[in-house]
């Protein structure tokens, strides 16, 4: 009597998973640095990607690369079909970017939702912001030329 094999594919199908890898993020913003904001997400079958930020009322904004025109706004969703990273650059961050941006992955069985808070490091002053670091060279250039004033 032979041997015989049989050999079987099973997929199973899930709801989305997100896990974020950090839940705070803080940057130090210059107007010439961007921050990420990164979560895995599990599903199968392969969710889409929507990255929201929430107002300060608690309202959701829906963030589209296509939509903004200065480029704020950069997703990279990476990875296998079933495991995948999706990350949200934010370019050029100025301290109005702060707060608390959401992940919604989805597909036919579900939806799940992530979210990471971003704290934006910077001195604002007259309404403006400006950086820890260029006020210090603000201050010293400012201190260097009362000082040539008063040499003889």
């Amino acid at each position: 009597m032979g041997e015989m094999s049989i050999v079987a594919e099973i997929q199973v199908s899930f709801a989305p998973i997100i896990v974020c890898t950090d839940k705070d993020v803080t940057q130090y913003g210059n107007y010439d640095v961007d921050a990420e904001v990164n979560c895995i997400v599990e599903g199968y079958p392969t969710p889409t990607f929507e990255w929201y930020f929430l107002d300060e009322s608690g309202a959701e904004h829906l963030l589209r690369e296509q939509d903004d025109y200065l480029k704020k706004y950069r997703v990279d969703n990476s990875g296998p079909d079933d495991l995948r990273s999706s990350r949200l650059i934010i370019a050029n961050i100025v301290f109005d970017d702060r707060g608390t941006y959401v992940l919604k992955a989805i597909n036919e069985l579900g939806t799940a939702r992530g979210e990471v808070g971003l704290k934006v490091r910077t001195d604002r002053i007259g309404g403006s912001d400006l950086t820890c670091g260029r006020i210090s060279y603000f201050v010293v250039a400012l201190l260097a030329s009362v000082v040539l004033l008063l040499l003889p």
